[in-house]
């Protein structure tokens, strides 16, 4: 019989938790150590399975395990939980990674790579600074309208009119009102700087990485939703197919068959990754728009969604095509393949 060591590892900021097991048996007792000793652990001569729940500094560690010939498994929290025995402690939850890596169908997470890891981080404030020019926007709308100022939607007219509100010293605005909304005005440009920096920041980067320039190329997928790709399905080798990669985003219908009988309802609103699969579809209906502005279709592809929209609706079709670019975007990533527009 072939000798298989597992470690389960319960990995904090500085003390460790970890339990050895060999052919299924455990070895000693659960040890405890810090995070120089857990990576004198990763670093010595003996290889092993290393399986750590998804947390913070997982991916870290698991770059460096899998550089000394370690095999990693990454473990959602949600998957770990249910096999906890007693109450919520450091040795508990190793036992309870530990019962969970054995299970036949477990769903790992994705392991990313160190760029990828740094397009997640670039798209995390990305977004941060997005939230922040939407929520300082409303604000100053609001503050605006107590004074019978209403602007039009849109960032287009609050650059146009904001200064000149701010500077038309006969629209009823008071002096301490105006100080304070240019406040305002203020962090909101800079927030809308630092966002259109780190665009051109993440394209740069983007343009860099060969899987990337391929689903760019893709209908309806852009930076936003390229980047958010990668860092979520990785090299598509934590899905068996595109189905599961789709599903794993929330793109696909859910299914509540019982009997024999299948039943399939609309996707799901709270489930998935909601910002990437909110931008999927935005990237979808854009795609609908240049067809309807370009009229007749050109490509199978096109035709298809014409089709679609005809039967369906342009709502329904959206999410089609936003679900067929996940599936698309797996192929690419996991198979290593270059796209061609059908």
């Amino acid at each position: 019989m072939k000798n298989t060591i597992v470690i389960a590892a319960d990995i904090a900021k500085d003390i460790f938790e970890y339990v050895k097991f060999k052919n299924d048996r455990q070895i000693g007792k659960i040890r405890c150590c810090k995070r120089n000793q857990f990576a004198k652990l990763l670093t010595g001569p003996e290889t092993f399975t290393l399986v750590m729940e998804t947390c913070s500094g997982a991916q870290h560690w698991a770059r460096l395990a899998r550089k000394y010939g370690h095999k990693v498994i990454l473990i959602p929290p949600k998957v770990v939980s249910p096999y906890r025995q007693g109450q919520k402690t450091d040795a508990n939850d190793a036992m309870a990674i530990y019962e969970a890596s054995r299970r036949h169908q477990l769903k790992a997470s994705v392991q990313k790579t160190v760029e990828q890891q740094g397009l997640s981080a670039l798209e995390s404030v990305r977004s941060h600074y997005q939230d922040r020019k939407k929520s300082l926007g409303n604000a100053m709308r609001g503050h605006l309208a107590e004074f019978g100022i209403v602007m039009p939607k849109g960032y287009k007219s609050l650059r146009r009119q904001m200064p000149l509100i701010l500077e038309d010293a006969e629209n009823g605005l008071p002096m301490s009102a105006r100080q304070a909304i240019n406040e305002y005005w203020e962090d909101w440009q800079l927030a809308n700087n630092k966002v259109l920096r780190l665009e051109k920041e993440k394209l740069k980067e983007l343009n860099k990485i060969a899987p990337a320039k391929e689903l760019l190329k893709v209908e309806g997928l852009g930076p936003v939703t390229t980047s958010g790709l990668l860092c979520v399905l990785g090299d598509g080798s934590a899905f068996k197919r595109a189905k599961e990669a789709a599903a794993f985003i929330g793109t696909s219908p859910k299914q509540h068959s019982s009997g024999g009988k299948e039943v399939i309802i609309g996707i799901s609103k709270t489930t998935g990754h909601k910002k990437l699969r909110a931008a999927l579809i935005q990237g979808a209906r854009s795609v609908i728009l240049r067809l309807a502005a370009k009229g007749e279709p050109s490509s199978e592809k096109e035709r298809w969604l014409a089709q679609l929209i005809e039967r369906q609706g342009e709502n329904r079709a959206a999410v089609a095509l936003a679900n067929k670019n996940v599936r698309i975007a797996w192929a690419l990533l996991a198979h290593n393949r270059q796209y061609i527009a059908a």
